[in-house]
């Protein structure tokens, strides 16, 4: 290009999506992701459709001990991975069994993970998680915990079962690899989440369920220092909004209690106790 750099060079990040997601979403779902790193002009894609000969030897011609060496070799050369999670409602990177395949090749492997969503999934998600965000992770932890085998395509039958069963087979299984996977998505769902709080005012935050959800999912994943400050603003924006005697109230000042408790600031959490 014009500052020198090589158009094409060795890979950086493997790009996992669907064959049925549009190819503009998932140009411009990278361009975005490129644009977030710190030198973006050293990133180097890896997109199937661009990378592999989709008319190439079936997956079933060769066994499965030889992709798992080659796509895992592969990975650890490129040394990231992304993944497009769209639409929220039914994610199509679970609706292909190679996709699912790749995904636990990745997480597996701890190949560094991102996630991705195009620009016009983004405020799609953003209304979500206003609305109701369990109805994201509820929706999400399905497909990863097994919801995916009834809805995965393949181009036959042979490829679907060969892609379960080294799934099974592989140490700790579907409920190891959805174990992984929740983790790492519902990580960067918390982060979609706090830009979603951001855009509320003052008062509608404070009550809001999103924000006692974000409370609840920081204090599973152990971020107890990130969970204090937004647990008194629950306590205090109730307080102001509903009463200091409401039943929400007094479960947002149950949960600071117990939280206080976490952190060991049992002084702080007994007059609430």
């Amino acid at each position: 290009d014009e500052a020198g750099k090589p158009l094409a060079a060795p890979a950086t990040v493997m790009v996992i999506a669907a064959d049925c997601e549009c190819f503009d979403d998932v140009i411009s779902a990278v361009e975005a992701h490129a644009a977030e790193q710190e030198k973006p002009e050293e990133l180097y894609v890896w997109l199937e459709a661009l990378s592999t000969d989709l008319n190439g030897t079936p997956l079933t011609d060769m066994p499965m001990t030889w992709w798992h060496a080659a796509f895992r070799s592969g990975l650890k050369r490129i040394g990231s991975a992304c993944v497009l999670l769209q639409p929220w409602e039914d994610l199509s990177v679970f609706s292909r069994s190679w996709c699912v395949w790749q995904l636990h090749c990745a997480v597996s492997t701890g190949t560094p993970l991102s996630v991705l969503i195009s620009e016009r999934e983004k405020q799609r998600l953003h209304d979500a998680l206003l609305a109701d965000m369990d109805l994201i992770t509820a929706a999400w932890d399905r497909k990863a915990e097994g919801g995916w085998r009834k809805s995965a395509e393949a181009p036959t039958p042979e490829q679907k079962a060969a892609v379960e069963r080294s799934i099974e087979k592989a140490e700790g299984g579907n409920e190891e690899f959805a174990g992984k996977f929740i983790s790492i998505v519902h990580k960067w769902l918390l982060g979609r989440a706090k830009i979603a709080l951001d855009s509320l005012s003052a008062e509608d935050r404070a009550t809001s369920k999103l924000l006692d959800r974000v409370v609840v999912l920081l204090q599973e994943h152990n971020d107890l220092e990130s969970a204090e400050p937004l647990a008194y603003e629950q306590v205090e924006g109730r307080r102001k909004k509903l009463g200091s005697k409401h039943p929400d109230t007094l479960d947002a000042i149950n949960n600071l209690a117990l939280l206080l408790h976490q952190l060991g600031k049992l002084e702080a959490a007994e007059p609430l106790s």
